[in-house]
């Protein structure tokens, strides 16, 4: 069909984004229900989790992560250049996309932000990158928002206290932090993202484990009795 070949790429797209979504749902649906049941709550349903904030606050970190990406990418190839990548403009030469779009104002078939001029055609013509921004800046205030709300669902759970938005989002930044520490970019022990610290800052109701005693070694092990009565076997 006409409309399968000239719309191949949107259907695809939005059918693989929906699975994902649903995926994404009847995993989470069965975790969270194992959770309730296992703290005396009730159970809910598969609708009803999908309208959760367990499950908005995830599907929202993975949006932002996502937006953030494209939106850094976009505004960096529109500035930056790598010489023989397709995706880039070749250093040294000039395409028909790079010329000023104003010299096409009076053009009857440009598009009005380009006849009109100004702010419009600044926006217009970076209307891509401003468009991913907010998407990105959209995304991250519903995460933190969801994020404290199921926290604080979770705490009161356990009868613990609530928090605000605001120490969420700083608790859930300090762990990001932590997290990144695991790839070398905080490297313990002059770090910040000690264990400790971490312990002490982001579960404030743990105390960091003791530290193992040292095991003895080959002539502690081997430690002869005093008198043979001491002996086990004499």
């Amino acid at each position: 069909m006409k409309i399968l070949r000239d719309n191949g790429l949107t259907i695809v797209l939005v059918t693989a984004s929906l699975l994902t979504i649903g995926g994404m749902i009847v995993t989470g649906w069965s975790v969270y229900d194992h959770a309730l049941t296992h703290h005396g709550a009730a159970a809910i349903g598969l609708a009803a989790y999908a309208k959760s904030r367990h499950f908005l606050s995830s599907m929202f970190e993975n949006w932002e992560s996502e937006f953030l990406q494209m939106s850094a990418y976009v505004i960096l190839t529109a500035f930056l250049f790598q010489r023989g990548s397709a995706e880039s403009r070749d250093p040294d030469g000039s395409a028909e996309r790079d010329e000023d779009p104003s010299i096409a104002r009076n053009d009857a078939r440009a598009p009005w932000p380009v006849r009109v001029g100004g702010f419009a055609l600044w926006v217009y013509s970076y209307s891509l990158g401003i468009a991913l921004c907010l998407l990105f800046l959209f995304t991250f205030l519903l995460h933190l928002r969801y994020s404290a709300e199921a926290e604080n669902a979770e705490a009161m759970m356990h009868g613990q206290p609530t928090v605000s938005i605001r120490a969420s989002g700083e608790r859930a930044i300090l762990v990001r932090r932590c997290r990144i520490g695991r790839a070398n970019f905080c490297r313990p022990p002059s770090s910040s993202c000690s264990r400790s610290s971490y312990v002490s800052k982001v579960l404030p109701n743990r105390r960091p484990s003791p530290r193992r005693m040292p095991r003895p070694g080959p002539r502690e092990a081997r430690k002869e009795p005093d008198s043979p009565q001491s002996h086990p076997f004499s």
